[in-house]
């Protein structure tokens, strides 16, 4: 049988040069059976440019011993990123963010 993740992320702003910002996703990856993170759960993040609806692969990230999860992004024009979470014996999870959100 296979568990279900569940993913939380916040975002933060990081300072940048003349007064730009870059972003910066925090996640955490937890069991939401058993409510521990997610130690070593793979996540694919995929940048969608501005007006395209089909994302580029842009980074994989492991979690920590924890669940968490932190990437930078750098403030450029892009419809969306899309995060899937994945680990063996579990379900995939996708999840979408769209610019205008950030």
């Amino acid at each position: 049988m296979k568990n279900i993740l569940f993913v939380l992320m916040a975002l933060a702003f990081v300072s940048c040069k003349k007064g730009k910002t870059d972003f910066k996703i925090v996640g955490k990856v937890n069991d939401i059976t058993f409510s521990n993170g997610m130690a070593n759960t793979s996540v694919e993040i995929y940048k969608a440019s501005a007006n395209s609806t089909s994302p580029d692969h842009f980074k994989t990230i492991t979690t920590d011993a924890a669940g968490n999860f932190t990437i930078d992004i750098k403030r450029d024009q892009f419809s969306f990123l899309e995060f899937i979470v994945s680990k063996d014996g579990y379900f995939t999870e996708t999840k979408r963010i769209y610019f205008k959100d950030l």
